[in-house]
């Protein structure tokens, strides 16, 4: 059994595995061929994903509410609440204040839009 056992192994090689043949003019001589298709096949999947993300980042972001309140002008909107929690302006003020606040443009005092 251990004369079968060493005729394997030393076929098989020292790697344990048939020789690698790409190289040395092998009976596949088109293998680059192959490997190069798939490289460019996993590449056209990574593209195509990427794109997709990309797509799909837009369209949330596209159908997002434009209304939110963040940074600074939440800061803004918290000292307008404080301000009428205080009583130092009447509520009339505070919806005009808090509907300019929340305007996508706000425009300065005074000044009209076309």
């Amino acid at each position: 059994m251990s004369a079968v056992l060493a005729s394997a192994v030393a076929q098989v090689g020292p790697h344990f595995g048939p020789p690698d043949r790409a190289f040395d003019g092998g009976d596949h001589p088109w293998r680059w061929v192959i490997g190069l298709a798939m490289l460019a096949i996993a590449l056209a999947a990574i593209a195509v994903a990427v794109v997709a993300l990309v797509r799909v980042n837009r369209a949330a972001a596209a159908s997002a509410p434009t209304t939110t309140v963040t940074g600074a002008s939440a800061d803004a909107r918290a000292l307008l609440d404080d301000r009428l929690a205080r009583g130092e302006i009447d509520p009339a003020d505070y919806e005009a204040r808090r509907a300019l606040l929340e305007s996508p443009t706000p425009s300065a005092p005074g000044t009209t839009t076309a």
